[in-house]
């Protein structure tokens, strides 16, 4: 009797250990992904934070049905000018279309092709508008942006 009563308190004491290690690997698990997503939203407020754009100029050629925004990074952030979005009127132009180029503004020293702080990008879109007044919308990857007011005659 007393060997079975020894055999069955091994037994379990054998399967709390293996209950409590497997609690303590998936507890460790959602440790770490609990971490990882905590730092990645730092690292995407720390972005938001430190981009921020201004619009410099717009300008309207109804001619051409072409309206410029020059936009500016003000922020400490290097931005990439394909993720850059555009609303016109709340209207967003797609950012792969033909109707639409994008450019940094010369010199463009520090980082070629990049949207480095304190440069400027000359955004050209065909956009067909008729004589009143509009809004423009230039968002950056962060999700920051500014917005301008611009009439045409």
């Amino acid at each position: 009797m007393a060997f079975s009563t020894m055999i069955s308190f091994m037994v379990l004491f054998m399967f709390l250990l293996t209950v409590l290690v497997g609690v303590f690997l998936i507890s460790r698990e959602m440790t770490i992904e609990n971490r990882n997503a905590i730092s990645s939203h730092q690292q995407m407020l720390v972005n938001q934070l430190q981009s921020q754009i201004v619009i410099q100029n717009v300008t309207y050629s109804g001619g051409l049905n072409r309206l410029t925004v020059v936009v500016e990074n003000t922020g400490k952030q290097t931005l990439k000018t394909d993720l850059v979005d555009v609303y016109v009127m709340n209207d967003r132009i797609p950012r792969n279309t033909a109707n639409r180029s994008i450019a940094v503004k010369a010199p463009d020293i520090k980082n070629p092709l990049l949207w480095d702080s304190d440069e400027q990008t000359e955004l050209n879109i065909t956009y067909p508008l008729s004589s009143g007044n509009y809004t423009v919308e230039v968002r950056t990857e962060h999700g920051t942006g500014d917005s301008a007011l611009f009439e045409v005659t």
